[in-house]
């Protein structure tokens, strides 16, 4: 199946565990919304949560470094789906993570129905990459978001876009560069030809057939 198409480094043990803390916390709190309340509880909110936790968990590896992260959330029926790169003891790993299903479609149909969120798993996919592969990703994401900003509408304009969002995300230190694409991209545009890059590497991750020779930088 094709795929069309927060947050600095995590080196703190006691920030990790406050982040572990927190979804315990929220998950404990969901399940006493969905037993008690009738799944009354806010879906915007919910959403932002799970989405994090699956896609965005963070590292266990306390010397892990993030150095990019890539979201895209579909509106409906497409999986959501992330791709990252780490630094861990100079090494370097490009992970993508995969739902199964369409989260925003799951929970807005359990709070519909008002049932409980059937499970929805989330497939890792890993490997150990290059020095030079990760500067190419990394330059790619930088050039992405530059070309992004150049163009983005000033803000207070409204555009009407039920599409996929997509997420940028380089770290720099102790500094977050980031762009969320909510509206529509031309052809031509460098941001889709990135995306069409990264969606081609999430797939080959997931089959089994990444190869650091096939992708092509420069478009």
């Amino acid at each position: 199946m094709s795929l069309i198409h927060s947050v600095f480094r995590r080196k703190s043990s006691l920030a990790y565990q406050c982040k572990l803390i927190g979804l315990l916390m929220f998950f404990l709190s969901m399940t006493k919304i969905y037993a008690q309340t009738g799944n009354t509880f806010d879906l915007s909110e919910c959403y932002k949560t799970e989405i994090e936790y699956r896609l965005h968990p963070g590292e266990k590896d306390q010397s892990a470094v993030e150095i990019i992260f890539f979201m895209a959330r579909p509106s409906f029926k497409i999986p959501e789906y992330s791709l990252s790169v780490v630094e861990i003891n100079s090494k370097f790993y490009i992970r993508a993570r995969i739902l199964e299903k369409n989260l925003w479609e799951e929970l807005s149909q359990a709070k519909e129905k008002k049932q409980q969120l059937s499970p929805v798993q989330t497939p890792v996919y890993s490997r150990s990459i290059s020095s030079s592969f990760k500067d190419s990703l990394l330059n790619t994401f930088r050039k992405s978001i530059l070309s992004y900003k150049k163009k983005k509408k000033p803000e207070g304009v409204i555009c009407w876009f039920d599409g996929t969002v997509f997420e940028f995300n380089v770290f720099l230190g102790n500094t977050l560069d980031h762009i969320k694409i909510d509206d529509d991209l031309k052809d031509n545009d460098y941001e889709k030809k990135s995306i069409i890059l990264l969606d081609q590497i999430i797939n080959d991750l997931k089959d089994g057939s990444f190869d650091e020779s096939k992708y092509k930088f420069r478009f």
